[in-house]
């Protein structure tokens, strides 16, 4: 599958340079040494029933700053486990679960789309995690690692919800703004 669409389901490892591939089985809960969206124009939609886990081991590595690339969780809703960063290039657009946990050991840098479909996000790393979310919103988010998540290069809106209960929650002299916050 060089573009278009395609379900990623039975997988270990993801890389997509000049096409898509996956390689091994699947088990549950799943795991994902390295996703790696770019270089084509791909849609993926993660999972192919609801109750899975996708755990990346690595980063989750979204689009190539120029050529199109989407990625929907909204449609099995997994859980996903991201053990790295998160980078959602330009050209590139990731839609979270609308039901499923996702939680980030890493930093998070956005300069394409994310849409959190009104799910949280979970910041559990050790060290300092930094976000630059581009100034797109957040739905919920947590922060339960012991370390520091840190705001680079853009404010900070959040819909819904706050937590931090754990480590310390550092502005970093950008602007932080709650909506409907609980």
């Amino acid at each position: 599958l060089n573009s278009g669409e395609g379900e990623l389901a039975n997988a270990a490892v993801v890389d997509v340079a000049n096409g898509f591939a996956y390689v091994g089985t699947m088990n549950s809960p799943a795991k994902i040494v390295k996703i790696d969206i770019s270089s084509v124009t791909t849609i993926v939609r993660l999972g192919t029933a609801s109750g899975q886990t996708l755990t990346v081991n690595d980063n989750l590595t979204l689009g190539d700053g120029t050529n199109p690339a989407s990625v929907n969780a909204g449609v099995f809703n997994p859980d996903i486990d991201v053990n790295g960063n998160v980078t959602i290039n330009a050209n590139a657009e990731f839609t979270a679960s609308s039901s499923g946990a996702f939680s980030v050991a890493g930093n998070w840098s956005n300069s394409g789309i994310f849409s959190n479909n009104s799910e949280t996000v979970a910041f559990d790393g050790a060290g300092t995690q930094t976000l630059n979310s581009s100034g797109a919103g957040f739905y919920k988010i947590t922060h339960s690692g012991s370390g520091t998540l840190q705001l680079t290069t853009n404010a900070l809106t959040v819909s819904n919800s706050f937590t931090n209960s754990a480590g310390t929650f550092d502005l970093n002299g950008k602007n932080w703004t709650m909506t409907g916050a609980t």
